[in-house]
C-alpha cells in the first residue's frame, strides 16, 4: 500500500458504477470518498468501510445501494479506506500488508506512514464535514453473529446499533481504532456484521446501510421486538510474541498452542465452566495474555492448564474468535465477556 491520497467520487450515476463488487472494486484505485446529495442537505452522516481489506461486507452492501439509484434521506458520505489491500490477490483476503500497521489503529497517530495518513485524512473529513453520525463496518475474522461495539451506552449510539443489530459490546480498551473518537455531536459506532464468509452477513450489512441512509432520524432507537443485550466490560485474550499456533483436533508437536478446527464455534455461544478450548505444548499459561482496559493481566482468572489441556475457569462469552493463525497472532486470540448467569 503506497498511496495515501484520497479521491473524491461525487454523485456517481448508477450506470457509472460497475455491475459486480469486483469490478467496482477494480474502479477504486486508492482511498476513496463518495458523496451523494440528500434529500435535506442540512444534515450528513459517514458510512466507513473496508479499513480491513478482507471485511468485504460494507464494501458489498455500499455497491449495491450505488446501483439502485436512491437519493439518501440527508447528505452521505462514504469512505473507503485499504483499497489496495483488498485488491491484493487473492482479493478481499488481505487484512493488512504485513511490512504496515493495521489502519484501524492508527487513529490516535502517528500519523507518519501510509496508514497514519489515511487515518489522518478520515479525521480531518470528520472535522470538515460534521457528520451526525458515523458507522464504522466490518466483518469478523471468524465465523459468528453480528454485534456492535462502543464505548458508550446512551441514546444515540443505541440507535445506531439497532439498525444493524441487537448485541452491543461496551468497551474502553484504546487500540487507536476510528470507534474510540466518538463524542456527544458525532456518535460513532462500530458494526462487526459477522464473518466475510457468512451468507447473514451481507444482509445485516445491506438492511443496515439502507435504514441509515434511509430514516430522517438515525439518533432515535426505532421500535423493535426485540431486548438489545449489552455485553460489558471486554477482556482481550492474546499470545505472547513467540508462540505459535495450529488448529487441529488435537495437538499439534510443532505448535504451542492448538485450537479445535471448529473453534469458531465457540463465538457468543456461553462457554460453560471447565470446557477445553485447546492444548499446550508445555504446561503453563506463560504464553497466553488476557488484558481488560485497565492494562491489568487477568489469564489466572479466566484460564487454567488441566495436564496440557486449556481450560476456561468460569463461564465465558467469547466474540471475534478467528481460525485465521495470522491474525490471532497480529491482533488478538478472542475477546471475552465473564458470564457468571445460573449454569
Amino acid at each position: 500500500m503506497n498511496d495515501a491520497s484520497l479521491f473524491h467520487w461525487s454523485e456517481p450515476q448508477a450506470d457509472h458504477v460497475a455491475n459486480c463488487v469486483d469490478s467496482f472494486l477494480e474502479q477504486l484505485k486508492q482511498p476513496t470518498l463518495i458523496s451523494q446529495r440528500g434529500k435535506d442537505s442540512s444534515r450528513c452522516r459517514l458510512f466507513v468501510t473496508l479499513l480491513h481489506g478482507n471485511e468485504p461486507s460494507g464494501l458489498m452492501a455500499l455497491h449495491r445501494w450505488l446501483k439502485s439509484g436512491e437519493q439518501p434521506e440527508v447528505d452521505c458520505y462514504f469512505f473507503i479506506g485499504a483499497v489496495e489491500a483488498a485488491k491484493a490477490e487473492p482479493r478481499l483476503s488481505t487484512r493488512h500488508f504485513s511490512h504496515l500497521r493495521d489502519l484501524n489503529r492508527c487513529f490516535y497517530g502517528p500519523f507518519h506512514d501510509v496508514p497514519g495518513r489515511i487515518a489522518q485524512t478520515l479525521i480531518e473529513l470528520l472535522d470538515e464535514l460534521k457528520p451526525e453520525a458515523v458507522l464504522d463496518v466490518h466483518n469478523t475474522s471468524g465465523s459468528g453473529p453480528s454485534f456492535a461495539v462502543s464505548s458508550r451506552n446512551d441514546e444515540q449510539h443505541i440507535a445506531l446499533t439497532s439498525l444493524f443489530t441487537e448485541r452491543l459490546l461496551l468497551t474502553d480498551n484504546k487500540l487507536g481504532a476510528l470507534m474510540e473518537l466518538t463524542r456527544d455531536d458525532r456518535p460513532i459506532v462500530t458494526i462487526e456484521c459477522g464473518g466475510a464468509i457468512d451468507p447473514e452477513s451481507a444482509r445485516v450489512a445491506w438492511d443496515g446501510l439502507v435504514r441509515f441512509v434511509r430514516y430522517d432520524n438515525v439518533l432515535k432507537e426505532p421500535p423493535h421486538d426485540w431486548n438489545l443485550e449489552v455485553l460489558t466490560d471486554p477482556i482481550r485474550i492474546t499470545l505472547t510474541p513467540d508462540t505459535s499456533i495450529a488448529y487441529g483436533d488435537h495437538g499439534n508437536v510443532d505448535a504451542d498452542v492448538t485450537f479445535p478446527v471448529d473453534v469458531e464455534h465457540f463465538n457468543f455461544g456461553r462457554i460453560e465452566k471447565g470446557t477445553v478450548i485447546g492444548e499446550l505444548k508445555q504446561a503453563g499459561l506463560q504464553c497466553i495474555h488476557a488484558t481488560d482496559a485497565q492494562g491489568n493481566e487477568r489469564v489466572d482468572e479466566l484460564l487454567e492448564v488441566r495436564g496440557h489441556e486449556l481450560v476456561n475457569r468460569i463461564g465465558l462469552k467469547c466474540f471475534m474468535i478467528t481460525s485465521n493463525p495470522d491474525i490471532a497472532k497480529s491482533d488478538c486470540l478472542c475477546y471475552a465477556v465473564i458470564d457468571d448467569s445460573p449454569e
